[in-house]
């Protein structure tokens, strides 16, 4: 089911490519998308920035966002060769920066995670491929920090402590014991 749902969304990606993408009135192209080519960038008139499309050799989008002096800038977007999207967040400076999504193949959400100038900070969510929470916890400068949760596909909860980075406590909790306030 999976993969004719991938060969489906890989047609349609196709499909959609059959028309040639076009730049914004203002901006000057270089490079081509489908069929022609697998980069597109749209040029704007500073010169500074500009927008980019990229695409899979077998014409599904793989990414697209700005480009500001050659860095990634404001938003992103990554899809899965099929055509779902893969990954989304923010860019600042060519760093991630603020909250980014990741998704199972299947579509279901993977990660949430917080960045900040590249590196995590703020909270930080892992999902099973069916949906339901795996890990949480927070990163402070790209350490974890504090209490992380993991849950195991059998539901039991383990929550380990951590101070800069370290594990100093760890303590486990059969299925169906009520969380802590």
């Amino acid at each position: 089911m999976r993969l004719g749902a991938a060969v489906v969304g890989v047609a349609a990606a196709v499909a959609c490519a059959a028309t040639p993408p076009s730049c914004p009135r203002g901006t000057a192209m270089s490079g081509a998308g489908p069929p022609d080519g697998v980069r597109m960038v749209c040029s704007y008139p500073d010169g500074r920035r500009s927008d980019v499309t990229e695409w899979w050799p077998g014409g599904g989008r793989q990414s697209a966002g700005s480009l500001v002096d050659e860095r990634r800038e404001g938003s992103w977007t990554f899809w899965y060769l099929w055509g779902r999207k893969m990954e989304e967040g923010e860019f600042r400076a060519g760093e991630r920066d603020g909250v980014w999504r990741r998704w199972h193949p299947s579509g279901q959400l993977a990660v949430t995670a917080t960045y900040a100038a590249g590196r995590l900070h703020g909270p930080w969510r892992l999902f099973y491929p069916d949906g339901a929470p795996h890990r949480a916890g927070h990163f402070a400068d790209g350490v974890k920090l504090g209490t992380w949760v993991e849950w195991t596909p059998h539901g039991e909860r383990i929550e380990t402590r951590y101070e800069a980075g370290r594990a100093v406590s760890r303590r486990e909790f059969p299925k169906d014991t009520p969380a802590p306030p």
